[in-house]
């Protein structure tokens, strides 16, 4: 006959997987939580429990990154790649809120570190130049096209058809062109 201790066991660790699971935490913080006094009868009163017990700072919680828009950057020359927009509060008494500015730029500052040692930052000239030339070729490309195609087309209709893809292309380069900041 089974030890029906070990049977508890194995459904209490089956029970403590699941409200795991479906917290979205690990097994070992839900048997941690249970060692000070969290009640595993449902995932929703581990996390009622949690809400009231488990202090904010200490959760891991996984944000989406938002990439900074090179129009809102300020500052160095340098942009880190998917980095994170820290929101600064403003209604904090003034110590509190120097203190948090200073928190926040000290993050911000070990952030770009580690982006440049994991080499995820980009020179923005340099980037802006190489679109320009990636902009310059197509616009050589694309101009090119109604020579490329004119013997092709029947010699009634040549000039006019030849007059009219210039004209579209020209048209689109105008367009793209004006996307550019």
């Amino acid at each position: 006959m089974a030890n029906p201790n070990k049977v508890a066991d194995v459904k209490k660790t089956k029970l403590v997987e699941a409200i795991a699971a479906k917290l979205g935490v690990r097994v070992r913080a839900v048997w941690g939580w249970h060692s000070r006094g969290c009640p595993l009868a449902t995932a929703e009163a581990v996390s009622k429990w949690r809400a009231d017990n488990v202090s904010t700072a200490k959760r891991r919680t996984k944000k989406p990154a938002r990439p900074i828009d090179p129009r809102e950057a300020t500052g160095p020359t340098l942009l880190p790649v998917g980095a994170v927009a820290v929101q600064q509060p403003t209604e904090l008494p003034g110590r509190e809120l120097l203190e948090r500015q200073k928190l926040v730029e000290d993050v911000r500052s070990r952030r770009l570190r580690n982006d440049k040692i994991e080499d995820l930052l980009t020179d923005r000239a340099a980037r802006e130049q190489a679109e320009q030339e990636r902009f310059l070729r197509l616009k050589g490309r694309l101009e090119a096209i109604p020579d490329e195609i004119e013997m092709m087309i029947p010699p009634e209709i040549r000039p006019d058809l030849k007059r009219e893809i210039a004209d579209a292309i020209h048209n689109m380069l105008k367009e793209i062109a004006s996307w550019m900041p």
